[in-house]
C-alpha cells in the first residue's frame, strides 16, 4: 500500500475563482444606449450615447442591451442596415416622428417593447 496523501480543501481554489470572476468588468451586463444625432444607420456608433442627449460614439447596442430612441424634436429615420438583436426597446416619438426602416436588415427584441407617439415601421 502506498502512503496516503493529506486531502486538500477545495475552498482556496473556489475562493480564488470567485475573486477572479469579480475582477471581470461589468461590460457583459446589460447596458443602456440612447439614439442621438438625428437620422442615420443603426450600425453607426456616432448615433449611440451612454446617456440621454449625451455625445455619440458609444458601442452599437447588442444582445441584451436596453435601447431608447427619443428625439428631442423633428422626425428621425433609423435605418437597419443589417440584422440586430437587443434586449429592450423603447421609442418615444411624442416630440417627433420616429421611422424605423429595415429593408437591409431586421431587429429582434428579446425583452420589452414600449412605443409612445408616432412610430412608423417600414421593411
Amino acid at each position: 500500500m502506498s502512503p496516503s496523501r493529506p486531502r486538500r480543501s477545495a475552498m482556496p481554489l473556489l475562493a480564488a475563482l470567485i475573486f477572479c470572476l469579480a475582477l471581470i468588468p461589468p461590460v457583459l451586463a446589460q447596458q443602456q444606449r440612447f439614439w442621438v444625432g438625428g437620422s442615420g444607420l443603426w450600425s453607426d456608433p456616432a448615433h449611440w450615447a451612454a446617456t440621454a442627449g449625451g455625445p455619440g460614439g458609444e458601442r452599437v447596442p447588442g444582445n441584451g442591451d436596453a435601447v431608447v430612441i427619443a428625439p428631442a424634436n423633428g422626425p428621425v429615420v433609423v435605418q437597419l442596415d443589417r440584422s440586430f438583436t437587443v434586449g429592450d426597446l423603447q421609442i418615444d416619438a411624442r416630440r417627433g416622428t420616429v421611422q424605423v426602416e429595415g429593408a437591409q436588415g431586421g431587429l429582434r427584441i428579446g425583452g420589452d417593447l414600449v412605443l409612445h407617439g408616432s412610430v412608423v415601421w417600414n421593411s
